[in-house]
């Protein structure tokens, strides 16, 4: 049986993945979209900076907002969380059409990376490991995004590594948050949006596949 603090840090992370998704179909018919499309547009590398900023500095502000209490800093910090999320879910589905499609689409992505999810927390469970190290993983893959996605922008075909160390790093920082629930390192309140960042990171990556599927449909 799960206790307070892990369903409180479910139940944060479960409410802010909710808004985002709520929040790509919004985006989806908005002028963000064409700001994605201009975007990687320019060339891969820009697309990932652009959208990596918001990304790091979101996760910061809202970490440092929770730590010290401060709901404006977190709020803001979330804001751009939601923002770069949001806008790039928005920009994906856009591509597809019609709003039941995209709803259907959205469905089907988040009942693929719930599954996910759920095997991410059934290896951390039933495992007495420790694996405080998958955060630091996570960001060499990160780092590694940058790298390929660099020469990707020359080399076309090495994108496909940089799509995959980009899903290995959210997936290894999904881990390493269901981890930190497990233990309850942190306060719930940080767990639940440790939790919104690699879901919501896993998400947009498989929401590139499914949504491609129902393109070449």
């Amino acid at each position: 049986m799960l206790d307070n603090h892990e369903l409180k840090s479910l139940g944060i992370g479960s409410a802010l993945v909710l808004v985002n998704i709520a929040l790509m179909l919004v985006f989806a018919r908005t002028f963000l979209v064409d700001v994605f499309n201009y975007v990687w547009g320019l060339g891969a590398i820009v697309g990932i900076i652009v959208y990596a900023v918001p990304l790091i500095a979101g996760s910061w502000l809202g970490r440092k907002g929770i730590e010290e209490n401060n709901l404006g800093l977190a709020g803001i910090g979330i804001s751009l969380l939601m923002l770069a999320y949001g806008s790039f879910g928005g920009g994906i589905i856009a591509q597809i059409g019609d709003f039941g499609t995209q709803v259907v689409v959205l469905a089907v992505t988040a009942l693929i990376t719930t599954a996910i999810t759920t095997l991410a927390g059934l290896y951390v469970y039933w495992t007495d490991r420790n694996l405080s190290k998958t955060g630091h993983y996570s960001n060499i893959a990160f780092l590694g995004v940058f790298v390929t996605g660099f020469i990707g922008t020359f080399v076309l075909p090495l994108l496909l590594l940089t799509f995959i160390l980009a899903l290995a790093g959210f997936l290894l920082y999904l881990v390493y948050e269901v981890w930190r629930m497990k233990t309850e390192a942190v306060s719930p309140e940080l767990t639940g949006l440790g939790l919104y960042i690699a879901y919501a990171g896993v998400f947009i990556h498989v929401l590139q596949i499914v949504a491609r599927h129902y393109i070449e449909e």
